[in-house]
């Protein structure tokens, strides 16, 4: 009932606590979850203009997508090619928490053979799954230290890069690689 509000604290708030029940596990609540509409809720909210809403609901279908019924929505590409190819879009976006679910659905999503040809069919597809493998690491030993304090601007946000530890900016480099080598 939350998801739709148009209240966006209300979206937001509900699809932390749904990013939060979706993680337990629980068939029951999963399949509740499904059969209230509440993955095409969460879908639509991924257009929402609100960058914490957007960044919620992707986080949401991220843990949704290990729920059987869930991952065969986005493996069939009949039904998903679209929502494959937001999923993409999304890895490419300037928040780095959105960046980080819409790749670790992703990821998952590739030990479905069906996903990876739509992976491989989409038109920047390979060139995402690239930025993301290779995100901080250099081409010469000339640009090391440019291409670091790139890639370290790409995955902070402006509050948080004056007050965030080098090594936790490291560690946000290392789990889109992760997710980026997996698909």
């Amino acid at each position: 009932w939350l998801l739709d509000s148009t209240d966006q604290l209300c979206q937001f708030e509900s699809l932390m606590a749904l990013t939060n029940l979706g993680s337990i596990g629980d068939v029951q609540v999963l399949s509740l979850i499904v059969q209230e509409g509440g993955v095409e809720k969460m879908e639509n909210l991924q257009f929402s203009e609100h960058n914490l809403v957007r960044r919620a609901a992707t986080e949401a279908l991220c843990n949704m997508i290990f729920f059987e019924p869930v991952f065969e929505l986005y493996r069939d590409p009949k039904k998903s090619k679209n929502k494959i190819h937001l999923m993409f879009a999304l890895c490419d976006s300037d928040d780095f928490m959105t960046r980080r679910a819409a790749s670790g659905a992703l990821a998952v999503l590739s030990t479905s053979l069906d996903v990876c040809s739509m992976i491989m069919a989409q038109e920047r597809g390979l060139e995402i799954l690239k930025s993301l493998i290779t995100l901080g690491v250099p081409t010469s030993e000339s640009d090391a230290e440019e291409v670091e304090a790139k890639a370290i601007e790409d995955v902070m946000s402006d509050q948080e890069a004056a007050v965030v530890d080098h090594s936790v900016a490291i560690g946000r480099m290392d789990e889109l690689r992760h997710r980026g080598a997996e698909c």
